[in-house]
């Protein structure tokens, strides 16, 4: 059984499928692990060295998980910017076939 589309079907398929990805790695970058809330082990008047190690790793963790949420967003906004072009190329196909 073969189906024929109308460019402006393909393109609105097209477009709905970019942006479903894109809300699939903004959900994905909304969910970064960027740590519990700061929990230092130690105050820095008893014991100094280990107040440093301990928020030195919360703000490592911290750094870790914005780069994986920048890095995930970054996709989102290319795959949302993919979806506004075929939003626009099927408001062209639409406009010029009638």
């Amino acid at each position: 059984m073969i189906t024929h589309f109308s460019p402006s079907g393909l393109l609105s398929v097209a477009t709905a499928v970019c942006a479903g990805v894109a809300a699939f790695y903004w959900f994905q970058s909304s969910r970064a692990d960027l740590g519990e809330e700061f929990q230092i082990a130690a105050s820095v008047d008893d014991n100094p060295a280990l107040h440093i190690i301990s928020a030195q790793a919360d703000i490592e963790t911290l750094r870790s998980g914005m780069r994986q949420s920048a890095r995930l967003n970054k996709i989102a906004a290319i795959w949302s910017g993919l979806a506004a072009i075929f939003t626009a190329l099927t408001s062209l196909a639409v406009a010029l076939s009638v």
